[in-house]
């Protein structure tokens, strides 16, 4: 009826839903471009302990690595007959490359509230170590991928591992999660061997 008033609570029922749904495209959008949990991108730090030892930067033709040097995601370390190194990351996490060895740094991302490590090992063997969880703050997930398995290191972690073996000394947790390309995922705790 023309004379009759409408109700207020339909138009306030209407500004509150269209707010809500604002606020949470905005912040989808803002959490994309990293607002809320800044992140940087970091460099693994070599250290040369024996041997030969090469670096290929961003592709590029292999050339001598030296001790302190850096480098970032997309470079690759490979050890020779007698060449060991170590890889320190951001968080702490040390990889020791044995001989004749490749592994390449696929992402180094530090945020505020999760981080990301994801190493790529294509031949040979590393001695992983990570951390105490309290040296981070916020999560972090620690991935070596090789051809056939995925590895996801907890902190506390002390293993052997090769492309197609893993032997756990220590872990937090239930230890390391080993994902397949073609089975459910399984768990090596401490102690334990994998082949």
């Amino acid at each position: 009826l023309p004379g009759e008033q409408r109700s207020p609570w339909g138009r306030i029922i209407t500004i509150v839903l269209l707010l809500l749904v604002t606020y949470f495209v905005v912040s989808r959008v803002l959490r994309f471009f990293g607002v809320g949990n800044p992140v940087e991108r970091t460099a693994a730090v070599v250290t040369v302990d024996s041997g030969t030892v090469n670096v290929s930067l961003d592709g590029a033709a292999p050339q001598r690595a030296e001790n302190g040097m850096k480098i970032y995601s997309g470079d690759t370390l490979i050890s020779g007959v007698g060449g060991h190194a170590v890889l320190t990351m951001f968080d702490g996490t040390r990889v020791r490359m044995d001989e004749n060895a490749e592994l390449t740094l696929v992402e180094s991302i530090r945020g505020k509230e999760t981080s990301t490590l994801t190493l790529q090992l294509d031949t040979g063997r590393l001695w992983v170590e990570t951390p105490l969880v309290e040296t981070l703050s916020g999560s972090i997930t620690r991935t070596l991928e090789s051809p056939a398995f995925n590895y996801t290191f907890p902190s506390r972690t002390q293993a052997l591992v090769s492309p197609l073996s893993l032997a756990v000394f220590s872990a937090e947790g239930l230890g390391v999660h080993v994902q397949s390309r073609r089975h459910d995922p399984i768990v090596i705790g401490e102690g334990q061997k994998w082949m």
